[in-house]
């Protein structure tokens, strides 16, 4: 058995001037929104092993927010360790996501009577893994039921859009997933998913493939892969959906175990999309970086 107690505190937020450099109103500053929240929360998480073939776990988390209340957040599990590396999952459990300060406080859409959004996740689950573990597979079937989702819509009181809690959302998907170890140097692994949803939500897409494999030599690195999107929702609309495929890539070198050098490579095909109508996304992206470790 293993029981784990916590607490969490945040404060955040700040002050935000809209400031003026020609025009008129050249060199004053208009106000935008100046305001802090705290958040606390106490969390008792249990997990509880009975012989090798079954592993429960439950938990529940306390918080309360300085402007949207208390939440209660339970979660449960159940993990059956079946012959031949097969295991299967249960598991439900809350989530919510408190409006951040941009969509209650500044600019149009903002709307400062937003409620946390809040959602009931139901999830099963089967992977196995096979030939000495060279080979992984797995299924997940998950539902969601929520309520509450901000999305921007038309004001119902008026001109314009107004950030608004949608009211009630019930989506349905399922996920597969596997991996291969071809030798000691490479590796493959492949993801798929589909999502059906009953109500649109912005930055979902309907389907989601990626292909990907890596390289492994001595202090060398590499890795790469593609991903399809399809029907996902830059907005709410019918009109709405993007299609894309990006190819990402990554090198690294370990010269000793301290100094790593390793160089990315985003959007390689120069991929034209967005995830947020109106904010399109970076075309071919390069960054390199050093990683020191102590």
């Amino acid at each position: 058995n293993r029981i784990t107690l916590g607490f969490d505190y945040y404060r955040y937020g700040g002050k935000a001037d809209n400031h003026f450099v020609d025009g008129p109103t050249a060199g004053t500053d208009v106000p935008q929104v100046d305001e802090r929240e705290d958040e606390f929360a106490g969390y008792l998480e249990m997990r509880q092993e009975i012989g090798s073939l079954l592993t429960l776990n439950a938990g529940l988390r306390v918080d309360h927010h300085s402007k949207a209340g208390t939440e209660l957040v339970p979660q449960a599990g159940a993990a059956f360790h079946l012959p031949a590396n097969a295991e299967v999952k249960l598991s439900v459990g809350k989530g919510f996501r408190y409006p951040i300060i941009r969509e209650m406080y500044m600019y149009p859409p903002q709307n400062k009577d937003l409620k946390a959004e809040s959602l009931w996740n139901y999830e099963l689950s089967f992977s196995q893994r096979l030939f000495n573990n060279k080979l992984y597979y797995g299924i997940n079937v998950f539902k969601m039921d929520a309520e509450n989702i901000i999305l921007t819509l038309p004001n119902p009181n008026g001109a314009g859009m107004l950030n608004q809690n949608s009211g009630e959302l019930k989506n349905t998907g399922v996920e597969v997933e596997a991996s291969y170890l071809i030798s000691k140097s490479f590796a493959a692994n492949c993801i798929y998913s589909y999502l059906k949803m009953e109500t649109p939500i912005v930055g979902a897409p309907e389907h989601k493939a990626y292909l990907g494999g890596s390289y492994t030599n001595n202090c060398w690195h590499a890795s790469t892969g593609l991903q399809y999107v399809n029907s996902l929702y830059s907005a709410v609309g019918p009109d709405k959906k993007e299609d894309f495929l990006l190819w990402n890539a990554r090198l690294s070198y370990q010269l000793s175990d301290m100094l790593q050098f390793w160089v990315n490579g985003d959007n390689l095909l120069n991929t034209k999309y967005q995830i947020n109508a109106g904010y399109p996304m970076p075309g071919i992206a390069f960054m390199g970086g050093i990683n020191l470790s102590f």
